[in-house]
């Protein structure tokens, strides 16, 4: 870590924890390709972050301390959750959830690196 950050590419509308995970991954000279990404035309489901070319994608688990108030879970919030990362799977992508704690312990910054490393579709 510890590159300087090119802030032009922050893109506009993040979370707050989105635009921590956005520094992080940044500082280590990691942008996104995609912020916000559609990753099925026919639904509307969408990633955090993408990198479409390596099939990786970052999901920020919001709400994981909030006791319930969060719409990740909540039944039916989680039950989209569980249909949307099935649905990712089945298309070969590789997606990485992380939790507000996760995003600054290092662990997120070592599992993107680590999925970035692997060609896409396993080969």
């Amino acid at each position: 870590m510890g590159s300087v950050i090119d802030i032009t590419r922050m893109p506009e509308g993040l979370t707050h924890l989105e635009r921590d995970a956005w520094i992080v991954l940044a500082s280590d000279g990691i942008y996104p390709e995609e912020n916000e990404y559609r990753f099925m035309k026919k639904r509307r489901f969408r990633f955090d972050f993408a990198w479409p070319s390596r099939m990786v994608a970052l999901e920020i688990e919001g709400g994981t301390w909030s006791r319930g108030k969060s719409r990740h879970i909540s039944p039916r919030g989680f039950e989209n959750d569980c249909e949307k990362y099935s649905l990712a799977a089945v298309h070969c992508w590789r997606v990485i959830r992380v939790t507000s704690k996760q995003i600054n312990e290092a662990k997120m910054l070592e599992w993107v690196r680590a999925a970035l490393l692997i060609h896409p579709a396993g080969g």
